[in-house]
């Protein structure tokens, strides 16, 4: 889903060479950049040649810019669009501009922002923000779920009711208000780094008790901290699924913003705040909640015997799931 939103054009969407690459990209990045940050800055020039991790970088770039620099010359050759694009047969759209990710950044595009190898860079930048980041929620949300069988059933015979009574549409999606709190829970208790809102401050900034910090100053949030501080979260080191779960009082009635996972309430920092909040959170919501409705009410799940949920790995100021632990899975029989 994410690959079409990238470039809706399906012999390039859903290609496999290109879905591999876009995916292996993001791991050739995060693997380039840890081994960039032990070398001494002196030396990062030349060993960014030489380092295994930067020539797969370097050939992940080169095969995106062979499959997206074609794409991006023609609509910049053909601004409103042309053929099964202009008939919106493609993309289900009467605009006559392509509904994706490169196109919008070609129309935001200006001066040397318009060369095709720049649109490359920032959508690939994008793709890094999107993918990683919902797979590994995914994943600590699979991890959650084996550790917690009891809740697993609850989880899915709410799928099974909402999705039955109103089909896969985003309205069943926002409906899973217990989903919507194991997810912000998982979240909570799996924070994405020990720090984040990392900043370089550019100029003087002056906060509202007088401080001030230095122009050069590096800034950033204690972010897996604050998802436990007992000023924001009630025993923040007990992990509680249905902890964001509010009964609806009646069946119509709206949903809580603040009790969905994508929230940006105060304490919940795995989206951001304010205007640097994410703005594709509802996006990664769903998308995430899709993979685990279809898991849920078309498979068991489970740890090997005697497996519990591992632990998490950190890395610098980086925390990520165990990447090596097998998950059991069978196909459900069929429901009437």
């Amino acid at each position: 889903m994410t690959s079409r939103r990238v470039v809706n054009e399906p012999t390039i969407s859903r290609d496999r060479v290109w879905l591999e690459t876009i995916i292996g990209f993001t791991a050739s990045a995060s693997i380039f950049a840890m081994a960039m940050r032990r070398i001494s800055p002196s030396l990062r020039p030349v060993a960014k040649y030489t380092l295994e991790s930067g020539r797969k970088l370097r050939a992940d770039i080169a095969q995106v810019a062979r499959v997206l620099t074609p794409v991006i010359q023609a609509r910049q050759k053909h601004p409103t669009g042309s053929g099964a694009e202009k008939k919106g047969s493609s993309s289900g759209n009467t605009d006559d501009h392509p509904q994706d990710l490169v196109q919008w950044l070609i129309e935001a595009s200006k001066g040397a922002d318009t060369h095709p190898d720049a649109i490359i860079v920032k959508a690939l930048f994008l793709i890094v923000a999107a993918i990683h980041t919902s797979a590994l929620t995914a994943i600590h949300a699979l991890y959650d779920l084996c550790a917690y069988p009891e809740f697993m059933e609850e989880l899915r015979v709410e799928a099974v009711e909402e999705i039955g009574a109103n089909g896969w549409s985003s309205t069943s999606l926002l409906r899973l208000r217990k989903m919507e709190s194991f997810l912000k829970e998982s979240g909570r208790v799996n924070s994405g780094a020990v720090v984040s809102f990392q900043r370089l401050t550019l100029a003087p900034i002056r906060l509202s008790n007088g401080f001030c910090i230095p122009a050069g100053t590096h800034i950033c949030v204690a972010a897996d901290a604050r998802s436990r501080d007992p000023k924001l979260y009630e025993e923040p080191t007990e992990f509680r699924p249905l902890r964001f779960y509010a009964p609806p009082k009646d069946a119509d009635v709206g949903v809580d913003t603040a009790n969905l996972f994508s929230s940006v309430a105060a304490g919940d920092s795995w989206f951001g705040v304010g205007r640097q909040a994410c703005p594709g959170r509802w996006y990664a919501s769903a998308q995430i909640k899709l993979v685990l409705c279809i898991l849920l009410i078309d498979y068991d799940f489970m740890f090997p015997e005697g497996q519990g949920r591992p632990q998490n790995w950190i890395e610098d100021e980086r925390i990520g799931p165990n990447m090596e632990q097998m998950i059991l899975f069978k196909r459900r029989a069929a429901t009437a």
